[in-house]
């Protein structure tokens, strides 16, 4: 692609930030795929942040670039608010103590959805900044690119809202927040593990004996995570 616009010395400034927008959002969705495969995103957040970039990626095949949109897309989960049930339709069929059981529950699903999405576009964010200013500092073409200056700073600009969302959810949620966050990383920790052990044993560090008691002791403490609510598939 960087060979291509090279070689299209008429490019105008337009139709080059056009093509590197194309590509930064390319990023975004191989991010959130890779994210969605290890299990860091549930399906419904990787067909919302999906269709987001589909929606960008229209625009951009119509000429208009991201300052130029007009239409804006909920693309984040809301988290309900209490009183819209209270006195809506469902407190008319439940009694109120499961009225308050089923709705708490969805709420915290709701944080959680809400906490996962601006998580994953800060580490999709990230890596845009990451390859951008790789290419700035590497490559002659975009060392002095005032095209490539505007991507990172619109990214820049992305990547702090969504560490402020974050930190705005930490501030309002702390408990459902921390123990999402201990979930995440005790199910990285139990996935290295099992990486680790697995290429021990290739190696032949491991006989097949030891090897086996070390993963029926991960698989017993998965087993304790997610009775504890502190593991998802």
């Amino acid at each position: 692609m960087f060979q291509e616009i090279k070689k299209q010395t008429k490019n105008t400034k337009r139709e080059t930030e056009r093509i590197l927008s194309h590509y930064a959002l390319g990023i975004e969705r191989q991010t959130y795929q890779s994210l969605f495969t290890i299990g860091e995103i549930t399906e419904e957040r990787f067909v919302a942040l999906n269709d987001s970039i589909l929606r960008q990626i229209d625009f951009l095949e119509h000429n208009i670039l991201p300052e130029e949109r007009k239409a804006t897309f909920q693309v984040a989960p809301n988290v309900p608010k209490f009183t819209c049930w209270q006195t809506g339709w469902l407190s008319k069929l439940c009694p109120t103590s499961w009225l308050k059981f089923i709705f708490k529950s969805y709420r915290k699903s709701k944080i959680i959805d809400r906490m996962i999405h601006y998580r994953a576009r800060r580490i999709a964010s990230w890596r845009v900044l990451r390859d951008f200013k790789s290419l700035q500092k590497n490559h002659d073409l975009f060392q002095h690119s005032h095209t490539i200056a505007k991507i990172i700073k619109r990214y820049e600009g992305w990547n702090k809202n969504s560490e402020a969302k974050i930190a705005q959810m930490e501030k309002l949620y702390p408990k459902t927040i921390m123990k999402e966050r201990l979930r995440m990383a005790e199910q990285e920790c139990l996935k290295r593990e099992h990486k680790i052990e697995r290429e021990f044993f290739e190696k032949g560090f491991l006989n097949q004996k030891v090897f086996l008691e070390m993963e029926e002791a991960v698989e017993q403490r998965e087993g304790a995570c997610r009775r504890k609510g502190l593991f998802r598939d």
